[in-house]
């Protein structure tokens, strides 16, 4: 396991709530960066879905939460919370979301603001899909779907996929291979050729990441021997990449 990485520190109030700046010490480099967050709390976007609950196997974020705890010396409270897509105020306690079948139902005119709002101010959404194909029977066709909500959502944003040559595969664990996905048999992935990560590139940054690799699955225990353990690794590093840089 790689050095714990370490402080995060100070605190500023230049954009609403969600930023301090930040210091971690990552493998081999020393990365003095602002970020955009205020607590170190973990939590799940919450709204009616036209798919999966938006807290489907949300126990599994404990893992997560847990490994972030082990790694890094941000007092992480052991537990998930429920930012309510409704209420803005909600949102912008916690500068990373993770998100479940956000764009499987039609949002209403205040939650894109909301959602709008949020990003536009450094919030960031991590997007994920379910391993199960009784739950998502075509992740490529979500993995579309979902970046074309942003798309729209955003206007001027764009997708780019993450190949495995760039710095959030790097920045924490070594992820040679590249997105560890969780499959089930007969998914239709395309191997990380066109799915995987794809991030929405927004005025400079990442304001979200979508996700066809259904890591959460992973942190649950999901997958083959080492699966579950490359799952968490991936997730600590999109977590603190994003914290340091986010470009």
């Amino acid at each position: 396991m790689p050095p714990r990485a370490h402080g995060w520190k100070g605190c500023a109030a230049a954009v609403a709530p969600l930023i301090i700046a930040s210091s971690l010490l990552l493998p081999g480099a020393v990365f003095a960066q602002s970020s955009r967050h205020a607590q170190a709390g973990w939590a799940r976007l919450r709204f009616e879905t036209g798919g999966p609950a938006w807290n489907r196997h949300q126990e599994a974020d404990l893992v997560a939460v847990a490994r972030l705890r082990a790694v890094t010396s941000l007092a992480f409270v052991p537990t998930v919370h429920g930012a309510s897509l409704d209420d803005l105020s909600e949102m912008v306690k916690y500068p990373f979301i993770l998100s479940y079948g956000l764009h499987r139902k039609q949002r209403t005119q205040r939650q894109k603001e909301n959602l709008c709002e949020y990003l536009k101010r450094g919030g960031f959404l991590l997007v994920e899909e379910c391993a199960n194909r009784t739950v998502t029977p075509d992740p490529l066709k979500e993995f579309f779907a979902s970046q074309e909500f942003f798309l729209k959502l955003l206007p001027g944003s764009r997708p780019v996929l993450l190949r495995r040559e760039h710095p959030i595969f790097h920045c924490f664990y070594e992820m040679n291979e590249g997105v560890p996905f969780t499959r089930s048999p007969g998914y239709r992935y395309d191997s990380g050729k066109v799915d995987g990560l794809a991030a929405i590139r927004y005025e400079g940054r990442m304001a979200a990441i979508v996700s066809s690799a259904c890591l959460h699955c992973g942190w649950e225990g999901w997958g083959p021997p080492g699966h579950p353990e490359r799952s968490l690794q991936m997730a600590v590093n999109i977590f603190i990449y994003l914290m340091t840089d986010g470009r």
